[in-house]
């Protein structure tokens, strides 16, 4: 038996419970992309991860946080608690924020920046789907955070980040910058459809858990 933030697992079974409430996912792309950010979050959320999108009530955000609620709901009772995550800005609110409701948390960040910082951040998986100038910069942000700083100058391994969308992978290896990054990641990954993302996620979290079981256990 193993003693995690005051829980005692018995079992391997209910700490890869454990792992997964504790590992999240974030869901990031635009208008275009809400019905598959919904099949993402809801079968994601179903599987035992917790989610994080963005707060507002529009597109890939909207989609990602009602399929995480959806999926909280269908999943079997556990002991874990998983978090399905909306962030928003305070000084930036151009649409309606998203329900906070009995599954939905809503953290405010100061400013935009620190609200993108948040979702890739704060989150071990990174899925982008379609999305216009919005999702283009979240992009950017996912390599400066992510590739450039932990692969260039640190040489750590970079956070898996999934892109979903032929065209989204034909738009980024154009960028010869961002095929630099690729070329030196074995976590930059491209899928054509929500499911193979889903499928992704799943093989992902078998080679990071054991990293998050340290990060718990500190």
């Amino acid at each position: 038996m193993e003693r995690y933030n005051d829980l005692f697992i018995n079992t391997p079974e209910s700490l890869e419970k454990y792992l997964k409430a504790k590992t999240i996912v974030s869901i990031l792309g635009g208008t275009k992309s809400e019905k598959g950010a919904e099949v993402i979050g809801r079968d994601v959320a179903k599987s035992g991860y917790s989610i994080k999108t963005g707060g507002y009530a529009a597109g890939a955000m909207k989609g990602g946080l009602i399929g995480g609620a959806e999926g909280l709901a269908l999943k079997e009772k556990s002991d874990f608690k998983q978090k399905i995550e909306g962030v928003t800005s305070a000084d930036f609110s151009p649409i309606e924020s998203a329900t906070k409701g009995k599954d939905i948390e809503i953290e405010v960040a100061e400013d935009p920046y620190d609200r993108l910082k948040s979702l890739i951040r704060g989150s071990d998986i990174v899925v982008i789907t379609e999305g216009s100038i919005g999702t283009e910069l979240e992009t950017y942000a996912s390599f400066a955070f992510e590739i450039e700083l932990e692969i260039l100058n640190s040489g750590r391994s970079s956070k898996p980040i999934i892109f979903v969308g032929e065209h989204v992978k034909e738009k980024i290896v154009s960028i010869p910058k961002f095929a630099e990054y690729i070329d030196k990641s074995e976590n930059i990954i491209f899928v054509n459809t929500p499911e193979e993302a889903i499928d992704q996620v799943d093989i992902l979290f078998g080679k990071i858990k054991d990293k998050k079981r340290r990060e718990v256990d500190m």
